[in-house]
């Protein structure tokens, strides 16, 4: 209302108020500055209230002259300094101003409009007491936002405040020199030091670069006496004298052909123009001299033409050289004659009347075809060759001495001349058989073992036998082969009683088990064993495994501990070479020879093996191979300084060797094995499981449907195809085999059109698993320690059976049912609530007729260690042991593990006393017990090792076991790592490692704990290489509150980092020193308050010969990095579609230019970050069918939290539709809301969504709009 009542008052105009943008820029006098406004549309009415701040840095001194502002317009708003003056925080000063008015401008100010576009000049004023250099601008930022002094304009009484459009300008002394500090004296043409001793005159150059004059080998800067030209050795017989590396003048000497430095020398090889010579040399006077060359082609040989020869053929003779140096021979034939007719090849006769076809051979036999068993000269048909004998029984069937073609009979195994024939002895596998044969039918059937041991006896099960006792009848074999017969008086002399010979008793004796009554009424059990089988094998004595691989001969000893010998240093088990006792190292200068911890026969030496008399570098101390691909390095006998190769897993001398298995925890591959970077790497295994294989998912397959086409394994599997009509029976639809579906079933998951389209799902199992195998009525825990035979019912709950007195799961021996106690004396004896059999005596166990003293009572056996004494079924009154921790029964007796506290003992047990002892754990033998050694086998952090390296000093262990010296001379470049700590700074440590980043070069932290808000400084010395900075916090949840920042020497920072990750921070890419001078312009760099749109960019500043610019986009925790190369100063980010910045993310800027075809090294960091309105992130609209309203979704990405709707310029309607579709189409969400019209924003908890692209529709009335959503 009160608007329309001031637009009513205004005129007509009043009612099309502009957009008004402001902005900061320099003064057209000297040390002045001027605020501008710039609206969209002209303006000539009430510019009702005006606020905005100017900040500028205050380390450079400037004051604003607030006494002397120059106003555009006063009569119709006037500027003020806001009343609380000029405000200094965070290293920035601030001043607010604030106007209002009244009066309409062409009214105030006669003829005074704002044009559209057109910037206008609302206030000038002084800037005064710059000593430096001062960085200007009008800003909305943390401050003015908590103090109300952000921008704000209104005109006619509302709000039209657009954005601030100027960028940070500098007024001041703000020239850098070439270190980068702002009028410093380091500028071109002045002294510098570049560093290098073998230049002087060093000084900057118009690139800033610190170049030196080499000095030349007379020792003159700039001089021309250079290695590689001329000089003068001062002899004669040398010329091309030149300076060398090292500043020697040295010539080369002049040869035969008069070259300076040629290789004609005296001696050497030549060419005396003579075919016939070889061997040609320059002698002592130049002269170029031959030998004949003969025809073995020998320099001065003897092998003319016309002498004797040999042609290497024994089968010639005469052989003499011919002219042409050919040595030629006379053939000598068969029958030893030169030039004879005999020849190899040739027609002769062996004499043997059974071959025929005679020839002399390539060897001078006459030889000829032998007839095979067919009567062919040559034939294949020979003795011992295979033949058909016609007969199928047969087989390996061969021609005999007599040409009679002969089988082997095949037996019942299948083996042509095998023993297994029919009446021939077999096995059939059944211990309770015996004599085995093969029948007729080559079946291999033996002879039941009667209870006797006789194969085919009679004694068997169920038949008569004699038990011995002649009080028992019907003595008959049982099924375990006793002989048992029936008392008329049972074994407890019951009359008809049940404890017949065979049935089960109670021997009283707690190491037997089994127990039955023989024929003469014993109870008599079976021992237990070392493994508490009754009647089993391992008994004291006998072999056992005590899982020491460092013993042998393991036995059970009488206490039923399986015990084993020590193996030896010569791996004898038992053997007397133990670590510590006497050997020989085959060294005849060393004396006292022992095995050491590791079994190295070790001895003393005179001089140790750095020729140090009596120094401690002794064979089998620790030494330093230099390799740091080993580990537990020692001297040996020789005085080698020997480690054992570092395995994959870190251990020295450990077996995971790269080429070996491992398992690289990915259920996924197979044929896991270390490579050669010592990463365990798996084969894929593939669709039909084969690891390594190729069928993987988007390979072809065959879905078995012949209506389907592009058959291809999907992401899960299954291989299916596309179908002409979809599963649904639409055209080409998307119901396509393989493709989500829905079938209704609420207890499956994971449902899927199958290549037959049925909608099928995987069952859910009990655990909540589509497809997990725990279904009703298979194993699971129940996690009760009383029950077994665990398994889900059909309600998915774990439901084990009682575990009873006798230990069986579902047994009936359970507390309060019958048992018998062995007492004949006791009845009703019952399972009592500890399991023991007891029943009620006449007499009870001190002789009290009913008394209470009855077995399973509680009694007082007189023995101070026992306790939870009882009567037993024999009334003994028996205690229960009292072990070490004062329990009765309790475990912990003497001799059983125990722990004493003491990290530095293992293999701790309770002695003789109940004292709980462990040995001294050092296995190293560096006098540091294990749990304490954080260096094994070196030693500890803080101490003086030697790192192999020469060009260091100072070496010392750092925290992580590395040994690490200073570089010697000095380091090149010095950088500082500031880290600002939370709370939690024990979980803070960093490294710097090399540009693999598989070498650690420097490392530090933790910190303390409490100090949050604090910055360390580290400092780091490195060299002109590149490296990589990791930043690690085992808490996982990154430096809340902090960040950390690396700088080079000139304080130009590397990387500039928050606190917001989670485990490990660290850049996807190296960097490498030293930094260039290429950079942001200062008005561009740290600007965090960015939009992201097309008009926003980013500029280079300007670097003398560059043709481009390479823009470097990175996170600093490494989720992002991005290069981009640019023609020109400028690179606008939101252009960057593939692979596109990430919106409403705190990143890094870096620059480097190229200049002459090659790229500088990228210069400093800035901060750098896109926002977008309510950081919804960078949207992509597919498509928007309403032309007069807008949409969007923020937080987009959306990493599970709420989505909001927002929307603008929407019709009123009675019904919205609003609807999630998956990207297979399917509906996963829908809602429907009145739309009240106008600007609105719905919000919809989408958190059960998985991760994945999503669309989310609206519908209202007749018209429907879409935008892309992405879960992440």
């Amino acid at each position: 209302m009160w608007g329309a009542l001031l637009a009513l008052s205004l005129g007509t105009g009043a009612t099309a108020q502009p957009m008004v943008d402001i902005g900061l820029f320099p003064g057209a006098n000297p040390n002045t500055i001027e605020v501008r406004v710039r609206p969209d549309a002209s303006f000539t009415q009430v510019v009702s209230s005006l606020t905005f701040t100017i900040r500028w840095n205050t380390a450079s001194g400037a004051n604003l002259d607030v006494a002397n502002i120059a106003q555009d317009c006063p009569g119709g708003f006037f500027l003020s300094p806001s009343g609380d003056g000029e405000i200094d925080d965070s290293g920035f000063r601030y001043y607010t101003f604030n106007a209002f008015g009244f009066a309409q401008l062409a009214q105030a100010c006669s003829g005074h409009t704002w044009s559209a576009n057109v910037e206008k000049v609302v206030m000038t004023v002084p800037v005064i007491n710059n000593t430096g250099c001062a960085t200007f601008n009008i800003v909305n930022d943390s401050y003015t936002s908590a103090n109300n002094k952000d921008y704000y304009i209104s005109l006619n009484g509302l709000d039209r405040t657009d954005i601030i459009y100027s960028s940070a300008f500098n007024l001041g002394n703000c020239t850098e020199d070439c270190l980068g500090v702002i009028g410093g004296p380091a500028l071109p043409g002045t002294a510098c030091d570049d560093g290098n001793a073998n230049t002087g005159n060093d000084t900057w150059d118009a690139n800033c670069d610190c170049v030196g004059q080499v000095i030349d080998c007379l020792g003159v800067a700039g001089g021309p006496a250079l290695p590689g030209t001329a000089c003068d050795d001062g002899n004669a017989n040398t010329g091309n004298d030149t300076w060398d590396a090292n500043c020697n003048c040295v010539g080369q000497t002049i040869d035969c052909l008069g070259v300076a430095g040629g290789p004609a020398l005296p001696g050497t090889a030549c060419d005396d123009g003579n075919a016939n010579t070889g061997n040609d040399t320059w002698d002592a006077n130049c002269n170029c001299v031959g030998e004949t060359i003969d025809c073995l082609g020998v320099a001065g040989g003897t092998a003319l033409p016309g002498t004797a020869c040999d042609d290497g053929n024994g089968n010639t003779g005469n052989d003499t050289w011919d002219a042409n140096c050919n040595c030629v021979g006379q053939t000598i034939d068969c029958l030893g004659v030169a030039g004879g007719p005999a020849l190899p090849g040739t027609a002769c006769d062996d004499g043997n009347a059974n071959t025929g076809n005679d020839t002399w051979d390539a060897n001078c036999n006459c030889v000829g075809q032998t007839i095979d068993c067919l009567g062919v000269a040559g034939g294949p048909a020979l003795p011992g060759t295979a033949c058909d004998d016609g007969n199928a029984n047969t087989g390996n069937d061969t021609w005999d001495a007599n040409c009679n073609c002969v089988g082997e009979t095949i037996d019942c195994l299948g083996v042509a001349g095998g023993t297994a024939l029919p009446g021939t002895a077999c096995d059939d596998g059944n211990g309770n058989t015996g004599n085995d044969t093969w029948d007729a039918n080559c079946n291999c059937v033996g002879q039941t073992i009667d209870c006797l041991g006789v194969a085919g006896g009679t004694a068997l099960p169920g038949t008569a036998c004699d038990d011995g006792n002649p009080n028992s009848s019907n003595d008959t074999w049982d099924a375990n082969c006793n002989c048992v017969g029936t008392l008329p008086d049972d074994c407890l002399g019951v009359p008809g009683g049940p404890a017949q010979p065979g049935t089960a008793c109670d021997d009283g004796n707690a190491n037997t088990g089994n127990d039955t009554w023989d024929a003469n009424c014993n109870c008599v059990g079976q021992t237990i064993d070392c493994l508490g089988v009754a009647g089993g094998p391992a008994l004291p004595g006998t072999a056992c495994d005590d899982g020491n691989a460092n013993t042998g001969n393991d036995t059970w000893d009488a206490n039923c501990n399986c015990v084993g010998q020590t193996i030896d240093c010569l791996g004898v088990a038992g053997g007397p070479a133990l670590p510590g006792t006497a050997c020989d190292d085959g060294n005849p200068n060393s004396s006292n020879d022992t095995w050491d911890a590791n079994c190295n026969c070790v001895g003393t030496l005179p001089d140790d093996c750095l020729g140090v008399p009596g120094g401690p570098a002794q064979p089998g101390t620790a030494c330093d191979d230099g390799n740091a691909n080993t580990g537990n390095d020692t001297w040996d006998a020789n005085c080698n300084c020997v480690g054992q190769t570092i395995d994959c897993l870190g251990v020295a001398g450990g077996p995971a060797l790269p080429g070996t298995a491992c398992d690289d925890g990915n259920a996924n591959t197979g044929n896991d094995t270390w490579d050669a970077n010592c990463n365990c790497v798996g084969q894929t295994i593939d669709c039909l499981g084969v690891a390594g294989g190729t069928a993987l998912p988007g390979t072809a397959c065959d879905d078995g449907n012949p209506n389907s086409s592009n058959d291809t394994w999907d992401a899960n599997c299954n291989c299916v195809g596309t179908l002409p009509d979809d599963c649904l029976g639409v055209p080409g639809g998307p119901a396509q085999p393989g493709t989500a579906c829905d079938d209704g079933n609420a207890n499956t998951g994971n449902d899927t059109w199958d290549a037959n389209c049925n909608c099928v799902g995987q069952t859910i199992d009990c655990l909540g698993v589509a497809g997990g195998p725990a279904l009703p009525g298979t194993a699971c825990d129940d996690g009760n320690a009383n029950t077994g035979n665990d398994t889900w019912d059909a309600n998915c709950n774990c439901v084990g059976q009682t575990i009873d007195c006798l230990g069986v799961a579902g047994g009936t021996a359970l507390p309060g049912t019958a048992c018998d106690d062995g007492n004949p004396n006791s009845s009703n004896d019952t399972w009592d609530a500890n399991c023991n059999c007891v029943g009620t005596l006449p007499n009870d166990c001190l002789g009290v007729p009913g008394g209470p003293a009855q077995p399973g009572t509680p009694c007082d056996d007189g023995q101070a260690q026992t306790g939870n004494d009882t009567w037993d079924a024999n009334c003994n009154c028996v205690g229960e042991v009292i072990d070490c921790l004062g329990v009765p029964g309790g475990p912990a007796l003497p001799g059983t593990t125990c722990d004493d506290g003491d990290a530095c003992t293992t293999g701790d047990v309770y002695d003789a006393n109940c004292n709980c002892a462990g040995t001294f754990a050092d296995a190293d033998n560096d006098g540091t017990c294990d749990a304490d050694d954080l260096c094994p086998a070196s030693p500890e952090p803080g101490q003086a090792c030697d790192d192999g390296n020469p060009l260091t000093i100072n070496d010392v262990v750092d925290g992580y076991c590395v040994c690490a010296g200073t570089p010697i001379g000095g380091c090149t470049e010095i950088l500082t790592l500031d880290i600002t700590l939370d709370n939690n700074g024990a979980e803070t440590t960093w490294e710097i490692r090399d540009e693999t980043g598989n070498t650690v070069i420097l490392s530090g932290g933790p910190y303390q704990n409490g100090l949050a808000g604090t910055t360390v400084t580290e400092t780091l010395c490195l060299n002109q290489l590149c490296y990589r900075l990791v930043v690690n916090d085992n808490g996982g949840d990154g430096i809340s509150g902090g960040g950390y920042v690396l700088r080079d020497a000139n304080n130009r920072r590397i990387v500039d980092a928050n606190g917001a990750f989670t485990n490990t921070s660290s850049v996807a890419n190296e960097f490498c020193l030293p930094l260039s001078a290429a950079r942001l312009i200062h008005s561009f760099c740290d600007r965090t308050d960015l939009l992201y749109k097309t008009s926003t960019q980013i500029y280079a500043s300007f670097y003398p010969g560059a043709s481009g610019y390479q823009f470097w986009i990175f996170d600093p925790h490494g989720s992002y990095s991005r290069r981009v190369f640019s023609a020109t100063q400028n690179l606008v980010p939101a252009n960057l579609v593939t692979n596109p910045v990430p919106a409403d993310m705190d990143l890094n800027v870096r620059v480097r230019a190229l200049v002459g075809g090659n790229y500088t090294e990228f210069g400093a960091a800035c901060r750098f970050r896109l926002n977008t309105p309510g950081g919804g992130g960078r949207e992509a609209i597919l498509f928007d069918e309403a032309s007069n309203m807008t949409m969007s979704l923020y937080p987009n990405p959306n990493r599970g939290e709420v989505v909001n709707v927002a929307f603008d310029g929407i019709a009123a309607a009675e019904r919205m539709d609003i609807e999630v579709l998956d990207i297979f189409g399917k509906r996963v969400s829908a809602q429907q809301i009145a739309a009240p019209g106008g600007a609105f924003v719905h919000t919809m908890d989408l958190s059960a969504l998985a991760p994945g692209v999503y669309l989310v529709n609206v519908r209202v009335n007749d018209r429907f709009h879409t935008q892309r959503l992405v879960r992440q």
